[in-house]
């Protein structure tokens, strides 16, 4: 009787022991997807940061002002790919060049970002 007791006693420790591990591995596995997401998402940004439209000196061409608010919205998130949404867009003079600047954010995850676009004549 008693070797039964314990023989029980060891299978209710190893199936904790078992539960438990599992669940630990399943947690750093999670830590791990959320440190890759993170850097995917920084990695994005800084490609982003790179393209036409991101910078005053590197602004997008477009035909008429109307285009500006169509254009900025088809442009994507670079940390969530989600489209963007445009609270404004303003015309501005930068370095004697005359500008349009679509204020951008991310319905999804709130990331804010000017999107610089010139017209072209």
């Amino acid at each position: 009787m008693a070797r039964l007791v314990v023989l029980v006693l060891f299978i209710g420790v190893v199936a904790l022991a078992w539960y438990h591990g599992r669940r630990y591995l399943q947690l750093l596995r999670d830590k791990e997807r959320e440190q890759q997401l993170a850097y995917d998402a920084l990695r994005r940004a800084d490609q982003f940061d790179a393209l036409p439209g991101s910078s005053p000196g590197n602004p997008l061409g477009i035909p008429t002002p109307s285009v500006v608010e169509v254009k900025a919205e088809s442009i994507r998130c670079p940390v969530c790919d989600k489209p963007f949404s445009v609270h404004q867009h303003r015309a501005e003079t930068i370095g004697g060049v005359n500008l349009r600047i679509a204020d951008v954010r991310c319905g999804d995850c709130g990331s804010e970002r000017e999107i610089y676009f010139q017209l072209m004549q």
